[in-house]
């Protein structure tokens, strides 16, 4: 994950939970099918602030040991250290491409994995220490309306690049994949900016002036989509 990455969300950690709206319903897509469960050690990859932890009550989903990973020690320090439905919580720094992963009966990556430099690399190793995963995995077709006005190039991957990654990388697991688009509306100029600038899914990169400007000024507003990858896999 490059540094840019880490810094954007670092910058904002204090404000991204006012901003994760669109996370929270992906997070509640992910898990549904998983819900009403039980699962012994569960690994979040990308954990930031908690969505995954504070949505297992509504889940019905209960964990005996929950491990938030995240490369932003801002993020973890707003992160939840308890939970009604886990027995323990503990939360590492660290990039989840380059620390030691451990066996865990389920791997979850709610909107993270998208900014994994080497997504296969990551995925043969999920595979070789997960029981289960489920991942949701942002496309390039995230913010196309943004990318459209300004004539740049998403620096996520095209869903089909995602799509088989996620198949050649889970061969031994059950898979089940599909697609899932949402969209967010805005009343004003105002919080699109701060939707853009707080949500992390520009990963921290910087527009020249000129476009700077344009984006400020006279971008439409009215909404923004996302589109994602969903996976979910199990050991045979």
């Amino acid at each position: 994950m490059g540094e840019a990455v880490c810094h954007s969300f670092s910058k904002s950690a204090k404000t991204y939970a006012r901003f994760s709206s669109v996370q929270d319903r992906m997070v509640q897509a992910l898990l549904t099918p998983l819900a009403d469960r039980f699962y012994a050690k569960v690994l979040d990859l990308g954990c930031g602030s908690g969505n995954v932890l504070k949505a297992l009550p509504s889940l019905g989903l209960k964990v005996g040991e929950f491990v938030g990973l995240d490369i932003s020690s801002q993020m973890l320090a707003l992160h939840p250290t308890t939970s009604p439905n886990a027995k323990s919580v503990r939360l590492e720094c660290g990039d989840f491409e380059s620390v030691k992963l451990t066996q865990s009966d389920l791997a979850i990556g709610a909107s993270s994995l998208q900014w994994a430099d080497n997504l296969g690399k990551l995925c043969r190793h999920l595979s070789c220490c997960c029981q289960r995963v489920a991942l949701a995995i942002h496309t390039a077709a995230s913010l196309h309306e943004l990318h459209a006005f300004l004539n740049t190039h998403s620096p996520l991957r095209g869903a089909k690049e995602v799509q088989d990654i996620l198949k050649q990388s889970f061969k031994g697991f059950k898979q089940t994949m599909w697609v899932e688009t949402f969209k967010q509306e805005f009343n004003d100029r105002e919080s699109f900016l701060q939707q853009l600038k707080k949500g992390g899914l520009l990963g921290g990169g910087s527009l020249p002036f000129s476009k700077a400007k344009a984006l400020k000024l006279h971008a439409p507003y009215a909404s923004l989509s996302y589109e994602a990858i969903f996976f979910i896999g199990e050991l045979i």
